[in-house]
């Protein structure tokens, strides 16, 4: 079994999510808390990490593959070489560990984390493929 990542429509992640779980797949979507400010109040909700994007671990064959694409917010997965890139287990087991450590991921200023803009889709692919695909 191996690690992907997924590209989803934005603020879709936890559906996503839910569903994949749902079918038995293995997921992690780091979160961070932030303060939002109302018309009235302030109060804390919780954002993805990586806006769009969603960690899933499965055996892949094309049945997995096309299942998992055909969920409802899934655009498709972050692929090297046309293929789904296989994110190594050491780069994941680095990135769980750290956030389960402080919940604040060392790697939070590599994606600005209210930036759901089109514009910065290509910045944000590359500096996850620099981040989990350096062995590649």
């Amino acid at each position: 079994m191996h690690w992907y990542l997924l590209y989803t429509h934005s603020w879709h992640e936890k559906k996503v999510k839910k569903h994949l779980e749902r079918e038995r797949f293995e997921t992690f979507l780091p979160v961070t808390e932030r303060w939002s400010r109302r018309k009235d109040r302030r109060e804390r909700i919780t954002l993805p990490l990586f806006p769009g994007y969603l960690f899933v671990r499965t055996e892949m064959n094309a049945e997995i593959y096309l299942k998992i694409l055909k969920i409802k917010g899934v655009i498709e997965f972050f692929c090297n070489g046309g293929k789904p890139a296989i994110i190594p287990d050491k780069e994941m087991e680095n990135i769980q560990r750290d956030f389960r450590k402080s919940h604040k991921s060392l790697i939070t200023p590599i994606i600005e984390l209210n930036d759901y803009t089109d514009r910065n889709l290509l910045k944000k692919k590359e500096n996850l493929c620099n981040l989990f695909l350096k062995s590649a």
